[in-house]
């Protein structure tokens, strides 16, 4: 289409300059030649200016294209290794669960009811959570308080856990089963261990513009070594889905208290950029 256009203007040209000079200077063709010349090289920069704008929208385009299709891909590779580890980690708590309700039955009936109806609770807003993309901080901490329950009533006075959350961050989007890995990972590895158990402080709180989410246990803590290896799968899983979802705007810092125990503090968009890539 551009070099149709700079042919046709070049004719064009041509044309108007030949029959103003044959009308006012005669037909001398040799006075049309410098005419004809001035136009070929206005049409010539005419032309490279063009092409090089038109190059470069397409250029801009295909990387565009090309950054969405990524962006997409990465997603539906995390939201497959979401599904993955959900169906990894139900069965076992699963059946840890109802292993503790069934011995319950015969020693502490009421404690066995109570934990049959936190697990049917965790249960169904796990159900729910696992068919969305992203679900909610109200749905997370329903989610989270349930999950706690049964492990409260599992380990008795040695588990104490609290959960704050400003109230206007109640609806906030994020990615579902994104705190509670963390917090088994508290419990596993820093109250359990402890003889005489510990406390978990669950926090969702808003800073510049971010939805900064902690979970502090203070439990045994871990080993330098540890935290740089990241502590396992779970938290090298949460690290690559906020990375994924989030790229640069999102981050996982983990840091080991003075006092003991072990925190690990989420950060992820707020606001128009609150939803996942």
């Amino acid at each position: 289409e551009t070099m149709i256009s700079l042919t046709f203007s070049i004719l064009l040209g041509s044309l108007n300059a030949w029959f103003w000079l044959n009308t006012y200077l005669g037909s001398n063709l040799s006075d049309l030649l410098p005419v004809v010349m001035l136009g070929i090289i206005f049409s010539l920069m005419c032309f490279y200016y063009f092409y090089n704008r038109e190059q470069m929208m397409i250029a801009d385009k295909l990387l565009e294209e090309t950054k969405r299709k990524q962006a997409e891909q990465e997603k539906a590779l995390i939201l497959s290794q979401l599904m993955q580890m959900q169906s990894q980690i139900e069965p076992h708590f699963l059946f840890n669960t109802l292993a503790n309700i069934s011995a319950l039955m015969t020693q502490d009936v009421d404690k066995s009811r109570m934990m049959l109806e936190k697990l049917t609770e965790l249960l169904r807003t796990t159900l729910a959570n696992s068919r969305l993309s992203q679900t909610t901080v109200d749905d997370e901490i329903r989610q989270l308080s349930a999950y706690l329950a049964i492990q409260k009533i599992r380990l008795d006075e040695r588990l104490k856990f609290d959960i704050s959350v400003d109230d206007k961050l109640t609806y906030v989007p994020l990615p579902p089963m994104l705190i509670q890995p963390l917090v088994e990972n508290a419990i596993k590895h820093g109250i359990e261990p402890k003889k005489a158990g510990g406390t978990i402080n669950i926090s969702f709180s808003e800073h510049q513009e971010k939805l900064k989410i902690q979970v502090k246990d203070n439990g045994i803590g871990l080993s330098d070594s540890a935290i740089t290896k990241g502590h396992g799968v779970a938290l090298n899983n949460i690290k690559q889905r906020v990375k994924g979802l989030y790229a640069q705007q999102g981050h996982v810092d983990i840091t080991q208290p003075e006092n003991g125990g072990f925190c690990v503090t989420i950060s992820i968009p707020i606001g128009k950029d609150s939803r996942p890539l």
